[in-house]
């Protein structure tokens, strides 16, 4: 606003000379606003960027278990940074109740009823972002 304000004021008070010169401080200052802005988007860790670590799920405690036991999900930026809405988590493909508060690296859920014994793929689903699967870390049990 103030770079605008300095050339709109320089230009009304000589029309007739067009365009106002840019002042050297005003190079400056606009310049080295607009570079930490840049530095800044490409240094963030939100999901939004192409710079954001992508999740994992790492374990699952305990890794076999029945319907209705807790189990932890455990693993690194499963949310993203910054999405403070709770997400979904699906084992083999039928949704988990979630139990406290999840953080990017830990998620607490009960086991839901209804699926069939072996390996199931676990799946962390947030409402914003990329969701995050694993393979043969969890096996439901009857």
């Amino acid at each position: 606003m103030i770079a605008a304000s300095i050339v709109v004021v320089e230009f009304v008070r000589a029309p007739m000379n067009g365009p106002p010169d840019i002042p050297a401080f005003l190079a400056v200052l606009t310049g080295a606003s607009a570079a930490a802005y840049v530095t800044n988007k490409g240094v963030s860790t939100s999901a939004s960027t192409p710079f954001a670590k992508a999740g994992t799920i790492d374990q699952v405690t305990p890794p076999r278990t029945g319907a209705g036991t807790a189990i932890k999900i455990l693993g690194s930026n499963m949310i993203p940074q910054g999405n403070t809405t709770a997400p979904i988590v699906l084992i083999a493909g039928v949704q988990a109740g979630i139990r406290g508060t999840p953080t990017p690296d830990e998620i607490d859920c009960l086991v839901p009823g209804g699926l069939t014994a072996g390996p199931c793929t676990v799946t962390v689903r947030p409402a914003v972002g990329d969701e995050v699967s694993a393979d043969g870390k969890f096996e439901f049990t009857v």
